[in-house]
C-alpha cells in the first residue's frame, strides 16, 4: 500500500549539501522550480528516489536519485545539462525531499515485490514487460549474453582443469563476455546510463579479479591472457560509457596494478617483454588524451626493468638507494611498482629480499 514519508530526518542530506553539489546558477533556478510547484510525482523505493519536473519540453524531465549513508550517492536527470554539478531539476527534487517529505510516495523495493512470485509468474511478467518495451528486451538480450559467456568460461575452465597441462583461458569466450558488459550500456535510456555505469564497472572488476586469482595461484601466464583481452576490449569501448563520476577512468589504475604484478610474476622472453611494452605504451598514450595519466606507468617500468635492474639488485642485496625508491618524476608509480614487487617476493618466500625492499621503499611496516 502506498504511504507518505513522514519526516525529513530519514534523509541524510540537507540544503547545504545541495548547494555544494550544484553551481550557484543551477541552485537558484532549481529553487525557483521548487517554489513554483514544478516538481510533480515523487516516488521512493528503499534507497532509490524517482521524480518528475516540468521543464521547457512538453514531457517532464525524469530524475533518479540514489540515497547513500553520507547523502546522495548518485543523481541523474534526462535533461541535456552537462556543465558540472547537479542540474536545476535535480536541485528542485532534492529541495522538495528536504522541505516537503510528505509529498514522497513510499513503495516497496522491487526485491520485496518480486520475492512473493514463483518462477512461472516471474517468467510471464518479464515476457510481458519486454513486449511492451523494446529497450527492455535489448537489455535482457545483453544480460543473457553476459550470463552465457560466463557459463562458457566456466565450462572451458573445467575442461582444461581435467586435461593435461593445467588450465587455460578461453580468450574468445572472455572477449564476448567483456564486449557484452561494455557495449550493453548502449541499449539503455539516457536517464539510466549513469546508473548502468556503476554496474558495468562492478562486472568488469569481476573479470580483473579472475586475473588476480591466477596471479595468486602462481599462474601469471593465464593472468596475462585475461588482462590482454580485457584491456583491449575495454580500450575499444569505454568511451561509450558515461564516466562523469570518473569511475571508469579510476578503474584503469586498478587494471594497471594487475598488469604490473602479472608481468613481474611471469617468466617472459625478451620478445614477449618488448611486445607487452609496446602495447602498454600505446594504451597509455590513448588514455593520456583523456587525462588518465600513468595508469600503466608502473607496468611499463616493470617491463623495462624486470628483476635484473641494477639498482633493484643492489637494494635486494641490502643496499639502500633513495634514488631508486621514489623519484620526483612519478612517486606514485614507483610506490605501485614496489608494492607489486613486494607481493611477488612474499609469494616466493623470499623473506630477506622482501625486508630489504620494504625498508628501502619506506614500507617496512607492511
Amino acid at each position: 500500500m502506498e504511504r507518505k514519508s513522514e519526516t525529513s530526518a530519514r534523509f541524510n542530506f540537507t540544503e547545504a549539501l545541495i548547494r555544494q553539489q550544484a553551481s550557484a546558477e543551477s541552485f537558484k533556478r532549481g529553487q525557483e522550480y521548487y517554489r513554483s510547484g514544478a516538481v510533480g510525482s515523487l516516488l521512493r523505493r528503499g534507497k532509490l528516489i524517482q521524480g518528475e519536473v516540468e521543464g521547457s519540453q512538453f514531457s517532464p524531465y525524469y530524475i533518479h536519485l540514489h540515497a547513500g549513508a553520507d547523502g546522495i550517492a548518485g543523481a541523474a536527470c534526462t535533461c541535456p545539462y552537462d556543465w558540472g554539478g547537479w542540474c536545476k531539476h535535480i536541485v528542485a527534487v532534492l529541495l522538495t525531499c528536504v522541505h516537503e517529505p510528505e509529498k514522497i510516495v513510499e513503495r516497496p523495493t522491487l526485491q520485496d515485490l518480486l520475492a512473493g512470485l514463483d518462477r512461472e509468474q516471474l517468467h510471464a511478467l518479464l515476457l510481458e514487460l519486454a513486449e511492451r518495451d523494446p529497450l527492455l528486451a535489448d537489455s535482457i538480450d545483453n544480460k543473457v549474453s553476459v550470463l552465457q559467456a560466463n557459463s562458457d568460461q566456466t565450462i572451458s575452465q573445467r575442461q582444461s582443469d581435467s586435461g593435461p597441462g593445467g588450465t587455460s583461458v578461453d580468450q574468445e569466450s572472455l572477449r564476448r563476455r567483456i564486449r557484452s558488459i561494455v557495449h550493453g550500456v548502449g541499449h539503455t535510456r539516457s536517464s539510466e546510463t549513469y546508473w548502468r555505469v556503476a554496474a558495468v564497472v562492478d562486472e568488469l572488476n569481476g573479470v580483473v579479479e579472475q586475473a588476480w586469482s591466477y596471479i595468486a595461484d602462481g599462474d601469471a601466464r593465464n593472468a596475462l591472457d585475461i588482462l590482454e583481452v580485457f584491456t583491449d576490449e575495454l580500450m575499444a569501448g569505454w568511451e561509450t560509457l558515461d564516466d562523469s563520476d570518473g569511475e571508469v577512468g579510476g578503474f584503469f589504475y586498478d587494471v594497471g596494478q594487475a598488469w604490473t604484478e602479472a608481468i613481474l610474476s611471469a617468466d617472459l622472453a625478451a620478445d614477449e617483454r618488448a611486445g607487452w611494452g609496446i602495447r602498454l605504451t600505446e594504451w597509455q598514450q590513448a588514455l593520456d588524451r583523456y587525462g588518465i595519466e600513468r595508469a600503466f606507468a608502473a607496468a611499463v617500468a616493470a617491463i623495462e626493468q624486470g628483476w635484473d635492474y641494477l639498482p633493484l639488485q643492489r637494494v635486494l642485496q641490502g643496499e639502500t638507494l633513495e634514488e631508486y625508491v621514489l623519484t620526483d618524476e612519478a612517486p606514485i608509480s614507483a610506490e605501485n611498482l614496489i608494492t607489486a614487487r613486494l607481493n611477488v617476493l612474499e609469494r616466493q618466500g623470499s623473506e630477506q629480499e622482501y625486508l630489504y625492499l620494504a625498508k628501502a621503499g619506506g614500507q617496512s611496516e607492511l
